[in-house]
Order: C-alpha cells, then sequence, then structure tokens
C-alpha cells in the first residue's frame, strides 16, 4: 500500500545547486536483492541467486506487483550476472560471465516484453561489468577483453536491440584504486532521455550522447576516496544526475556548472539513506530502512 506522505519542497533546479525533496510516497518491499535494484522508470530490477546455474531476474511496480524468471545458459553451471537494465517497453537485459565447465565467457541477454524467447549474446573473450538500454534501444556495455596474452579494460560496446555489434572502443578513464586499471566492474552505467552516464569505480564521472561520443567529464561525487563504492546513480530526463552512498546514507546531485556534487536533503521527517534506485518521471526513487516496517521503497518530489 502506498502512503501520501506530503508535498514537494525545493531550493534549488536538479541541474545547479543543493536540492530539497519531499517524500511523497513509501511502501515497505521484502526482495532478495532489493538494495542493489535499479529503477528502470516504471519498475524495480533486481537479481536473486546470483552466481549460481540460474538466477533470478524480478521486477517490481508500483503496486508492488512481481514478475519474475530463471535466466539460463545451456550448458553453464554458474552464471554471475555484474549488470543488469529495463526499458520503458518492458525489455529487460542482462549483462556478466558464464562457465560451462571450464571455460569462461562474456554473454549479454535480451529478454522481450511478455518473457518470450530470449536472446543470449555469447561475447566470448569479452566479458561486460555494467549495462543499460538507451531509449533508442541500443544496448550500451562496458567491461574487459582477454585473448592469449593482450588484455584490455573499460572497453566500450554497443549493441542493436538484436544484439549486432555497432560500435567497439576502449575508454580512456582512471583506474579503480584497488585493480587498476580497471574502471568498470562495480561501477555504474545508466541511460536517460538523451545520454548515456557512467560513474566509474576511478574516480570519474563520464557522459556520453547516444551515438556513443564522450560528451563531459567530472569528478567523482565528494565521497569517493574514503569511500570508493556507491549504491547507484541515477539520471533524470532533464539532466539532473544523483549518486548515493549506501553505507554513508548519504546522496550528491551534479552542479554542472560549478562542476561540484552537492548534498541532497530531504524535508520533513528524518531519511538518512544513500540507496538510490533512479528517476520515475520527476520523482527520485530511493530505499531506506525503518524500525517498524522494515525495507522502504520510497518515492521522492523534486518540483520547478
Amino acid at each position: 500500500m502506498l502512503r501520501r506522505l506530503g508535498i514537494v519542497v525545493m531550493a534549488a533546479g536538479l541541474v545547479t545547486g543543493q536540492i530539497v525533496l519531499t517524500r511523497v510516497s513509501e511502501r515497505p518491499e521484502i526482495q532478495e536483492g532489493i538494495s542493489s535494484a535499479i529503477w528502470n522508470g516504471s519498475f524495480l530490477i533486481g537479481v536473486g541467486m546470483n552466481m549460481t546455474s540460474a538466477p533470478i531476474i524480478w521486477t517490481l511496480d508500483g503496486s508492488s506487483r512481481k514478475d519474475e524468471f530463471h535466466l539460463s545458459i545451456p550448458d553453464a553451471v554458474n552464471i554471475r550476472v555484474g549488470g543488469f537494465a529495463g526499458a520503458s517497453d518492458g525489455t529487460l537485459v542482462a549483462a556478466g560471465r558464464g562457465v560451462t565447465g571450464g571455460a569462461r565467457y562474456g554473454f549479454v541477454a535480451i529478454i522481450p516484453p511478455g518473457r518470450g524467447s530470449n536472446t543470449i549474446l555469447r561475447t566470448d573473450s569479452y566479458t561486460p561489468q555494467v549495462v543499460t538500454i538507451a531509449p533508442d534501444g541500443v544496448i550500451w556495455t562496458i567491461g574487459d577483453q582477454v585473448e592469449e596474452k593482450k588484455s584490455w579494460c573499460n572497453v566500450l560496446k554497443r549493441f542493436s536491440p538484436l544484439g549486432k555489434l555497432l560500435s567497439s572502443e576502449v575508454l580512456r578513464v582512471r583506474g579503480s584504486p584497488n585493480v587498476p586499471p580497471d574502471a568498470a566492474e562495480g561501477s555504474y552505467l545508466r541511460s536517460s532521455r538523451d545520454r548515456v552516464g557512467w560513474l566509474t569505480k576511478g574516480g570519474e564521472y563520464l557522459e556520453f550522447s547516444l551515438d556513443g561520443r564522450e560528451t563531459n567529464r567530472f569528478p567523482a561525487p565528494p565521497f569517493w576516496k574514503e569511500y570508493a563504492g556507491v549504491t547507484n546513480i541515477a539520471l533524470s530526463d532533464d539532466f539532473g544526475v544523483v549518486a548515493g552512498a549506501g553505507n554513508l546514507r548519504k546522496a550528491w546531485t551534479l552542479d554542472r556548472m560549478k562542476r561540484i556534487w552537492s548534498p541532497v536533503q530531504v524535508s520533513g521527517d528524518p531519511f538518512n539513506s544513500g540507496l538510490v534506485f533512479g528517476f520515475d518521471g520527476d520523482q527520485l526513487v530511493m530505499g531506506a530502512y525503518s524500525k517498524n516496517q522494515g525495507f522502504l521503497v520510497v518515492h521522492l518530489s523534486v518540483a520547478r
């Protein structure tokens, strides 16, 4: 059940300055993997039973209606889903690594609306770490490629909705402080109306136009040096970007003009959370823990 909580208050726009959000609705949810879920615009997407022979991809819409199915790859004994995303038409994608016998290979799974016949694209020596679907249906992935004695990290590969390779490029970015020069594993790739954003594990935030060209690059949010891991990022259709640090229970929004990240504040009842799921129109969807209700999915409004 959704519970109405208040009216929006805003101090500044998403593009510039600090923002103040007000909770509009919340509902309790219990689901494996929900703390790492994403909101695709109309429902939550998550993964359960990961790193098994048949992980579960699940979705939850705004009325808590649940859909789930097992992701399987022929002969795979272990499947690791590293990234997943959803399109506005209900298409889902999942990307990661499969193991068959002693062989490892990358894959991109395309799950159509209605959950008909899935397309499993074997990418072999290329292992995508993150994935998103752009509004034009193009599937974006970033990962690593290993061929014999050569290896490349931070490889951007774009695929058509049917799985045809459209482009491949090694991105020039800072490496992760823990496993240089890889900046893709554990990073976050998201899309909005006219761009794709990537928050790397190397302390940078990059944006691309839908044709694959890099258009902007910013420093990472301020928590990066002391806490490199983030829960997620969310991109709105009006150039807004919000990043959250779950363990710190804080979130920041990107000020494009000043090229800095400003703290997000929530008016009304105390709300300390860095679990960012995504944007539902002009509402930011986040997760929070309640002492009485357990885990909550919360919608927060941003007005103009």
